[in-house]
């Protein structure tokens, strides 16, 4: 377990976790993380890939959320920075053109995913055929242009949301809360000024208002600890139900 802020995996804390543990392997969601919504640097990317070579592990990369990136040029994935063979790096269509779908794929040093195939194939045999040939039908006939149309259009409607959700906390939160403005995905991360633990405020208080949210709490290794954050997404609800939710948490 590592702590993150706004910038990605901290990196003091990342490296107290290898000095205690022999045996290590990080997995991160570096862009848009759920539930943070933060962003790793490609500073720190590069820092974290020093320190695999250095401490011999790999890093598993889980990167839904890339193609809901905000920024004109997104930062370079660890795959794509990484000269050793330490990253499998695995990609989902369920963010981009149906979550029911559940459908993705791993990119690795080959002897590493012919080993994830061989666990498959004594496991699950293999991914829904059904959700195969959907995902084929459709990438068929979108093609390559049709598909970065659709995720432009896709990123530009959630960035839309993004925006709108950050100004209606600005301006009904306030000072009650610390967060900061995701650069992907489709969470935000706020720390209730004044609430060690979050949990009893949002299953109990909030659902009575009918505003449901995430404490902080279930995202933790032990999901027992006191936690003061709480995640909101802005996927779904319409600018209206944001208002109104926020409102009801004031």
């Amino acid at each position: 377990e590592t702590n993150n802020n706004a910038d990605g995996n901290t990196i003091s804390t990342f490296s107290s976790s290898l000095l205690s543990s022999p045996k290590f392997i990080l997995y991160t969601i570096p862009t848009g993380q759920n539930p943070s919504g933060c962003t790793t640097s490609l500073e720190r990317r590069q820092k974290i890939l020093s320190l695999a070579a250095q401490y011999d592990f790999l890093i598993l990369e889980d990167d839904p959320y890339r193609f809901l990136s905000f920024e004109n040029t997104p930062i370079p994935s660890y795959l794509s920075l990484d000269t050793q063979g330490r990253v499998i790096r695995f990609d989902s269509f369920s963010k981009i053109l149906s979550a029911g779908l559940r459908m993705g794929y791993a990119t690795g040093p080959s002897y590493l995913i012919e080993r994830m195939q061989l666990h498959q194939q004594v496991s699950c045999l293999h991914t829904s055929g059904l959700s195969q040939m959907i995902l084929f039908k459709i990438l068929n006939r979108m093609g390559v242009s049709g598909l970065q149309q659709h995720i432009e259009v896709v990123r530009n409607g959630y960035k839309e949301r993004r925006d709108k959700f950050c100004e209606l906390v600005r301006k009904i939160l306030g000072d009650r809360v610390e967060w900061f403005e995701p650069q992907a995905g489709m969470f935000v991360w706020l720390k209730l000024r004044g609430v060690e633990d979050a949990k009893k405020l949002i299953e109990e208080e909030a659902v009575k208002e009918k505003v449901l949210l995430v404490p902080g709490a279930v995202f933790m290794a032990d999901s027992e600890d006191r936690c003061g954050y709480v995640r909101a997404s802005f996927s779904m609800a319409s600018y209206e139900q944001m208002e109104e939710a926020l409102k009801r948490l004031t």
